[in-house]
């Protein structure tokens, strides 16, 4: 994967593909842009190789048997938009460094085993449209008031989270045409990845 100069997608999605993720620190495609490989049997943690992709704007990984907590060098990508790592086994902390990617639009990462509170310095995301949280139900503590500041958030899941206590704020279900999706009934995405 790491020899192709002009590559600028890479969508292998469902194709059963097993083994570690292949993205490893002597990247030779400067361009690629797009990294779809969802829907397969990817396993072992994310690479921090994937950091010199500096033009990387698409990372989906949702429905791997990937583990392990996100990177920090996942921060210093700057072009990143979309972060879908739903559905794997990853684990630890929320961390609040994420809130320094300031590109990012769409952060899926339900069906986990992430624990702690959601950092209120996820409410620094100005240009974050979907926040999909579901079913990672060590996750503890309130909604942070902070996520109110989402002025572009149009999706909020925290559907099938027992440790979430307090109910949704009130300065996020003021924040203009939000979906807030919440308890265990079926939400209604207003945008896909």
């Amino acid at each position: 994967y790491s020899s192709f100069p002009s590559l600028i997608t890479m969508d292998l999605s469902d194709n059963n593909l097993g083994g570690n993720l292949p993205f490893g620190s002597n990247s030779q495609s400067p361009n690629l842009q797009e990294i779809l490989l969802g829907g397969n049997e990817l396993e072992g943690e994310l690479p921090s190789g994937l950091a010199n992709y500096v033009k990387l704007e698409v990372l989906d990984l949702t429905v791997n048997a990937i583990q392990g907590g996100i990177p920090l060098e996942l921060i210093v990508i700057p072009n990143l938009r979309v972060l879908n790592l739903g559905t794997n086994f990853f684990f630890g902390n929320l961390t609040s460094d994420l809130s320094l990617v300031s590109s990012l639009e769409i952060l899926d990462i339900s069906n986990n085993f992430f624990s702690s509170s959601i950092p209120p310095a996820w409410g620094n995301l100005a240009n974050l449209e979907c926040l999909i949280l579901e079913r990672n139900s060590f996750v503890t503590g309130t909604i942070p008031t902070q996520l109110g500041q989402l002025t572009n958030l149009e999706l909020l899941d925290v559907r099938e989270m027992p440790g979430i206590t307090g109910g949704v704020p009130q300065e996020v279900l003021d924040i203009p045409g939000i979906v807030v999706c919440e308890g265990s009934d079926p939400c209604e995405s207003p945008k896909t990845a």
